[in-house]
């Protein structure tokens, strides 16, 4: 188990790693309202390096690695500028667990938006401003996760 674990903690972790391209907040930079960091994510589908997850506008939240390895399901939820996820996350062939929590805050310069995820080691230049680039309209993810779900 303890492998399994750390397989897939592996798995996660580098799956949502940031940009290389981090930097620091501009000091003219202003956090977005819950409002606005809602708007960015409901019904919006991820496309991040090593995953794709959904963003349900009820809360729900999955998401799928993109080898096929893992999956998760749990919830997303925004409280100020930050959106959060609560996910539990299992291995599909081995079947191992790990609950994960992420969360990623946001702020405004003039049209830019700025992001710093919470695994982010660098708190002071682990900033980018790529993040709404991978964030895609529409369900992307359900289909694939009922296929790794559902026993062969």
């Amino acid at each position: 188990m303890k492998i399994r674990t750390a397989t897939i903690t592996l798995l996660v972790t580098s799956a949502f790693a940031g940009s290389a391209l981090a930097d620091k907040l501009p000091k003219d930079a202003i956090k977005l309202s819950a409002s606005e960091v809602q708007a960015l994510y409901a019904d919006k589908t991820s496309d991040w390096s090593r995953i794709n997850s959904y963003f349900a506008p009820d809360g729900k939240y999955l998401l799928v690695g993109k080898n096929g390895q893992f999956l998760g399901e749990g919830r997303w939820s925004v409280k100020d500028n930050e959106m959060c996820t609560d996910v539990l996350i299992k291995g599909v062939k081995d079947g191992g667990s790990k609950k994960s929590k992420d969360c990623w805050a946001w702020y405004k310069q003039g049209a830019k938006y700025w992001t710093l995820w919470s695994g982010e080691k660098n708190k002071k230049s682990g900033y980018y401003s790529n993040e709404l680039q991978k964030l895609l309209t529409g369900d992307k993810v359900s289909k694939k996760y009922e296929e790794l779900s559902s026993p062969n």
